[in-house]
């Protein structure tokens, strides 16, 4: 039994070729003599089914090789975009602030600080809302040469208005601390003389 299997194994392995050579004497009356010559070519062998497998679980690691720091990069670019478009647009909110208080307006029912708070809620694009959002935003006054501070918003006076204590927090924190960034911004201008003299009640 194990030979026949032997011999099954070595006719899957080897072709046998043969090769016919036929050679003529010039002159002999058709007759020749005739030689076998018989080479055993071995077969490529079958592929391995180890092997196979073994090159499939290298390919997995080398994807999660490359994957992992390359979804860190991407999630810290993302984080970083992010704090530069808040940065951005605080930046803008608190500007635009700062031009509505030089004129001395305020909104319907609002005094002049709920009115200017309003304003640099608004150009946040929703990222200072509500009253957690609007203790955020600091607005001061000071006394032009000095730079005391003061409370009046009378004409003349130096306006203030700041965005302090507001934290993001990354999307995945690629540190150890993992600590939220803080984003601040601030922006100041010079009060316009009111109508009358009269500054706006704050």
């Amino acid at each position: 039994m194990a030979a026949r299997h032997g011999v099954k194994k070595l006719a899957a392995e080897y072709v046998l070729i043969v090769e016919e050579e036929v050679s003529a004497e010039k002159g002999n009356s058709g007759t020749g003599t005739e030689g076998l010559t018989v080479m055993l070519t071995p077969l490529a062998s079958p592929p391995d089914k180890t092997r196979r497998d073994g090159e499939r679980g290298s390919q997995v690691v080398e994807v999660g090789l490359c994957l992992l720091p390359f979804l860190a990069i991407l999630f810290l670019l993302i984080d970083l975009c992010l704090v530069i478009f808040l940065k951005a647009t605080f930046q803008h909110a608190v500007r635009e602030g700062v031009r509505f208080a030089m004129t001395g307006r305020t909104l319907e029912g609002l005094g002049h600080d709920a009115s200017i708070k309003r304003v640099v809620q608004q150009y946040a694009i929703g990222f200072l809302g509500g009253e957690e959002g609007a203790d955020k935003i600091r607005i001061r006054y000071f006394v032009p040469g000095t730079l005391a501070e003061t409370s009046s918003n009378a004409g003349g006076n130096i306006v203030e208005i700041s965005i302090e204590g507001f934290s993001w927090r990354p999307i995945v924190p690629l540190f150890k601390s993992g600590d939220p960034v803080t984003i601040s911004a601030r922006s100041t201008g010079i009060m316009e003389p009111s109508p009358g003299g009269i500054p706006p009640p704050r």
